[in-house]
């Protein structure tokens, strides 16, 4: 009897020091605040560097995904994520949607971008024109020998609906459609991976994708140098001076869109983005910091650091 009383003697303390430990081990664990994010492919890798360290020293969790601009707003219509992030402002359409569904928005500007034309490495055309683009990708010059390249049909390859860039693209360079020849592409990936291997193609990515892990150029394709028009000097969008200063013709800002309210934590994630340290990580994906102009539109928006 005297042993059986001390069996239970040793398993009531093992009982007590698992019980203890456990309720230790869950006091460490901090509770995870998880944001969902989904959107724009240009900023999908950029947004997963910055997710990624800062995680590293906060209690946020993430899950990201790209699909594109128009994905990641319809998936915030439907109050499916936390944050769309978006190549392009939000439309007056689906500012009216959001209002429906009585869902607020908070807009950040957080990167600036220099959407890159990109050909062959080997093409041997040195820049071009906004005008000789337009007509490119309208169909009106099909031939590279028409702007000082070799007698080769130009191959077109654009992005989808639903990317930011392609309506970027569309607004800003032909101001209409693209032509109908043109190759559509679902990620911003395989127009690059096209282009590599297609001695007569054009296409356009976010500056970003021109870039090797360590942020230096790849060199995998030609990055287009453009200007206004024959008068005017051509800038390319390695130039990282006249990216910020507005002077390549391709700049834009970069959009996250997070629902109202914002929470705590997700509101030190974009004081983060918006720090020094934020900014580094932006520059090392091969983008630009944003410009104090941007800085004070966002706290117009309602964001002030």
């Amino acid at each position: 009897m005297e042993k059986v009383n001390n069996v239970l003697k040793v398993l009531l303390t093992l009982s007590i020091f698992v019980s203890c430990n456990s309720k230790k081990i869950h006091e460490k664990v901090p509770h995870k605040i998880i944001i969902k994010i989904k959107g724009s492919d240009t900023e999908f890798e950029m947004v997963k560097a910055l997710c990624a360290q800062f995680k590293s020293s906060d209690s946020l969790d993430y899950s990201i995904e790209g699909g594109g601009t128009q994905t990641g707003i319809m998936a915030l219509i439907n109050d499916e994520i936390d944050m769309a992030t978006a190549s392009r402002e939000i439309t007056t359409n689906e500012s009216c949607m959001l209002e429906k569904q009585s869902i607020s928005v908070l807009p950040i500007m957080f990167a600036t971008d220099a959407v890159a034309i990109i050909t062959h490495p080997h093409l041997g055309v040195h820049s071009l024109t906004l005008n000789q683009l337009s007509k490119i990708y309208k169909g009106e010059i099909n031939n590279w020998k028409k702007v000082g390249g070799p007698n080769r049909e130009i191959t077109l390859y654009t992005r989808d609906k639903n990317s930011g860039t392609f309506v970027y693209f569309k607004n800003k360079v032909t101001h209409g459609e693209i032509n109908i020849n043109a190759k559509v592409c679902r990620t911003t990936n395989e127009i690059m991976e096209y282009v590599m291997i297609d001695s007569s193609s054009i296409g356009y990515v976010g500056a970003g994708f021109l870039m090797d892990k360590n942020g230096k150029p790849s060199g995998k394709v030609w990055a287009m140098p453009l200007r206004l028009d024959n008068k005017q000097t051509s800038y390319s969008p390695y130039e990282v001076n006249e990216v910020a200063a507005g002077n390549y013709p391709l700049t834009r800002p970069l959009y996250q869109y997070y629902k109202l309210p914002v929470k705590n934590k997700v509101k030190d994630f974009i004081l983060f983005e918006l720090s020094l340290r934020g900014q580094a990580i932006i520059k090392q994906s091969g983008y630009f910091p944003i410009s104090d102009y941007q800085k004070e539109i966002n706290k117009l928006n309602g964001f002030d650091l």
